[in-house]
């Protein structure tokens, strides 16, 4: 669980390394994660949050493994985003409203929670 997660978040900073903006950024993630469900012919997904789904009800230990997953996770694309400009604030609104300390629990309920909306600020 550690080693699929640390691989994942070693790929969001890769991403973030090879994009000239936050919105390439963001496309490089997408398009990295479906790269990998194609490869496996949609065999194989991403074990962290299969196992999240399955199992977090029935363990702390594997439902405090899958936290710490997603928040390295989503800890990595907010520093993405403020190295291309975004402030600590404005990254936090892309966040889903799911936290990452109940993201066990809502992944037991089902995606229901909606991502945040965010309006980039105008460049002038």
């Amino acid at each position: 669980m550690t080693l699929a997660g640390e691989a994942v978040r070693e790929g969001i900073a890769r991403a973030a390394e090879a994009s000239e903006g936050a919105e390439i950024f963001l496309v490089r993630i997408v398009r990295g994660m479906t790269a990998d469900l194609e490869r496996s012919d949609y065999r194989e997904g991403y074990p962290i949050a299969t196992t999240a789904l399955e199992t977090s009800a029935q363990s702390e230990v594997l439902a405090a493994a899958t936290r710490t997953a997603f928040q390295k996770w989503e800890s990595e694309i907010k520093r993405g985003l403020e190295r291309f400009g975004m402030t600590a604030e404005e990254a936090d609104l892309l966040r889903p409203s799911c936290s990452a300390r109940s993201k066990a629990r809502c992944c037991r309920r089902g995606p229901t929670a909606a991502p945040r909306r965010y309006t980039a600020p105008s460049r002038r």
